[in-house]
């Protein structure tokens, strides 16, 4: 989609441009969960990690390069299937408590990224999420080092959220 939006911007006489030889990515409708499983083939898993319910996409080989690899995601199972599917890669969906960003979503995270530390390198771990979850994601990131955790590899904030309605 963003590149649609900034060829669109760049067509009008904007300021973005861009140039893709990809044929453009299929769009999830609606970006139900339904919609990106016939979309993207996975592999789903429901489980626990550190006391945590999360839900993990796979894809049905992963290659070798991706094999000590994990993301985890923070919103939207749509986007993390399609991470899975497209990425090649074990996609770790944490359902947290608070349905948005909270305290109780960030212990969550936290209790999920310390267990992946006891069998993944943090540099072989991301972190990403979009609206709600791009802020747990932050949120998460910068609680880290009071926790004397070490940051992740690699980390996508995606359309973060701002505060609520006044």
């Amino acid at each position: 989609m963003m590149t649609q939006r900034a060829q669109s911007s760049s067509a009008r006489g904007g300021l973005a441009s861009t140039r893709s030889t990809d044929p453009p990515a299929p769009q999830i409708p609606g970006g139900s969960k339904q919609a990106a499983l016939k979309l993207y083939p996975v592999v789903e898993e429901s489980s626990k990690i550190g006391g945590v319910g999360v839900t993990i996409y796979s894809p049905k080989v992963i290659p070798a390069k991706n094999r000590n690899r994990v993301v985890m995601e923070f919103e939207m199972d749509a986007e993390a299937i399609a991470v899975a599917s497209l990425g090649q890669l074990k996609v770790i969906k944490v359902n947290y408590r608070g349905g948005g960003p909270s305290i109780p979503g960030n212990e969550d995270i936290v209790a999920v990224y310390r267990e992946l530390l006891k069998t993944y390198k943090p540099r072989s771990i991301g972190m990403f999420g979009a609206s709600g979850g791009c802020t747990l994601a932050q949120t998460t990131l910068l609680w880290l080092p009071q926790l004397k955790l070490p940051q992740p590899g690699a980390v996508g904030l995606n359309t973060c959220s701002g505060g609520g309605n006044h």
